[in-house]
């Protein structure tokens, strides 16, 4: 299940691509031979489904060729993933997962201004309470909200 996105070992720049699960081996292969036989091609949503009919119905050991599958590819990933070196410059890399760094945020940077609902709510929340004492914040933010619209 190669293609242009893997191809860590090769000494390029590109992160090996992430290992296959053994149901995916499964619907590749299955639609191959399904596209072999020729007799009804089945449409991308017909095929998913039938996929999942016939997965559910294997038994473990007739799962077990696509598990070894994925233990291949995971031990390829693995080994792709020791020479990987990523570029500099890149986000920062939790367990082969990108993530993206988050900005320092400047303590001293003023604050944005309050919007007009905000200085609105500000000045008809004690009202609020006061006429509805039983109500919680998010019974009083309804009621201002409300009160906003009209």
């Amino acid at each position: 299940m190669g293609g242009p996105k893997g191809g860590g070992g090769d000494g390029s720049s590109k992160k090996p691509k992430d290992p296959v699960s053994a149901y995916a081996f499964f619907v590749k292969i299955s639609r191959d031979q399904w596209m072999k036989e020729g007799s009804n091609p089945l449409s991308f949503v017909d095929h998913s489904k039938k996929c999942a009919e016939l997965w559910k119905e294997m038994s473990a050991s007739q799962k077990m060729p696509f598990v070894e599958l994925q233990m291949k590819d995971k031990t390829r990933y693995q080994k792709e993933m020791r020479s990987y070196v990523p570029p500099t410059g890149t986000p920062a890399v939790k367990l082969g997962k990108a993530k993206r760094m988050k900005k320092a945020k400047d303590p001293n940077a003023p604050k944005r201004g309050l919007s007009a609902f905000f200085w609105f709510s500000h000045d008809e929340r004690a009202k609020v309470k006061g006429a509805n004492p039983g109500f919680g914040v998010a019974d009083v933010a309804k009621v201002l909200g409300r009160m906003w619209v009209e």
